[in-house]
């Protein structure tokens, strides 16, 4: 386990702690975070069958059980996504 106050990861604008999410546009105290999950974004429709783009991944964070969802930030960088998914398991783990 990571000392207190030491991110569990801090790049691209995205910092997550042991209490907190921190991106460029938001800021979730992590014990209000209802649920949150790594959405992965498709075009649909012909064109982008054509040119395959790469998926847009999106972090999706819920704070009320029926609130509506807020985009935490989108990335195309599948590595980074996986980095963002250990750090926050281990931010759960740290929070039980």
């Amino acid at each position: 386990m990571k000392p207190p106050g030491k991110p569990f990861l801090n790049e691209q604008g995205v910092t997550i702690t042991q209490t907190l999410l921190t991106t460029p546009e938001h800021s979730f105290d992590l014990a209000k975070i209802h649920s949150a999950r790594i959405e992965r974004i498709t075009r649909s429709g012909f064109l982008p069958f054509l040119f395959k783009r790469d998926p847009v991944f999106r972090l999706m964070v819920w704070r009320a059980k029926l609130g509506s969802p807020v985009c935490a930030f989108e990335t195309k960088d599948v590595e980074f996504v996986g980095r963002v998914q250990r750090a926050m398991d281990q931010a759960a783990r740290a929070n039980p």
